[in-house]
């Protein structure tokens, strides 16, 4: 055996693939409202999405033309924008996020887009289809 195996290799034991997990006792329940409230709440606690163009979504920015530039939805959906940066050069992908956040898919009371930002993503898209033709 070598002495420069790599750290991250594990070996597996027969313990390890015939260990089970036991289902533990209920919850104790918590002694007063406050804590009841906090556990609620780390139990509702999710992470915040990334509301800033990133570096990389600045670099692909500047890359576009002018004219086809999302200036708007940079400015007011980041997150979105940030996204279409990085499925830029992942055909399917983009293209199935062009269509997630164009077209509707869930039932309710959605406002969508201000007028503006649709546009440029509807520009944004042609130009990707004229300049990256599925192969």
């Amino acid at each position: 055996m070598s002495t420069y195996k790599p750290v991250f290799e594990r070996v597996v034991s027969h313990s390890d693939v015939t260990h089970t997990v036991k289902p533990s006792a209920a919850p104790k329940a918590p002694s007063s409202p406050a804590g009841a409230l906090a556990q609620d709440v780390v139990c509702l606690r999710k992470a915040e999405p990334i509301d800033r163009l990133l570096p990389g979504c600045i670099k692909w920015l500047a890359s576009l033309p002018e004219q086809v530039r999302p200036s708007a939805l940079a400015n007011q959906y980041p997150r979105i924008a940030n996204v279409l940066a990085l499925d830029w050069c992942r055909h399917e992908a983009c293209q199935r996020y062009f269509d997630d956040v164009l077209i509707e898919h869930r039932r309710g009371n959605r406002q969508g887009f201000p007028l503006d930002v649709h546009r440029e993503l509807e520009t944004l898209r042609d130009y990707y289809d004229t300049h990256h033709p599925l192969a």
